[in-house]
């Protein structure tokens, strides 16, 4: 749907924005300290995220990073395996096969330099972007019959949320700041 298409538009845009600004600073940084290892993801890339299926939309899921420039970066999910080049800025990105299987897994990325990261507890399914004025942050427990609709979200078992910090700006925001798993 056209709400689908704005939500890729705007992941790719945001991803843009990430990569020019937020990711180069730790791979500079990282680079001036001697270290020589730079696999890097966004901090929406993490434990407990949820990938979109492409099951009922056709957006196929991406994950994306830093790593050194022209590192092969392997991407395993416990059943498929990809890989790809970092280019000579080091960013690298994998779309994902769509994916039927939506029990919890784990996915490892790894670069040839010997750097690996663990992403746990990550799940495929409908992933919903939602933004707005400051009413959008109302607490629940706010709500009309707040104890009953706390109650029934026990119901809900797969419900996961990312939260930015909240913040105001006259111009787009290159990175996320503080984000978390509430």
């Amino acid at each position: 749907g056209m709400s689908c298409d704005w939500f890729t538009f705007f992941l790719a845009t945001v991803r843009c924005f990430v990569q020019v600004m937020d990711l180069r600073l730790p791979a500079l940084l990282s680079l001036l300290s001697g270290a020589f290892s730079l696999l890097t993801l966004p901090q929406w890339i993490s434990d407990g995220m949820v990938l979109q299926t492409a099951e009922q939309y056709g957006a196929r899921a991406f994950l994306n990073g830093i790593s050194n420039p022209g590192s092969k970066v392997t991407i395993h999910d416990g059943n498929l395996q990809y890989v790809v080049d970092a280019d000579s800025t080091g960013d690298w990105v994998v779309m994902l096969n769509p994916c039927k299987n939506f029990a919890p897994i784990n996915i490892t990325v790894s670069n040839s330099v010997g750097d690996e990261i663990t992403l746990r507890n990550v799940q495929f399914g409908d992933v919903i972007f939602c933004a707005g004025e400051a009413d959008m942050v109302f607490p629940m427990s706010d709500v009309l019959n707040a104890t009953e609709e706390i109650a029934s979200l026990d119901e809900f078992l797969n419900f996961r949320f990312f939260q930015t910090a909240e913040t105001t700006s006259s111009s787009p925001l290159p990175f996320l700041k503080n984000g978390s798993c509430p």
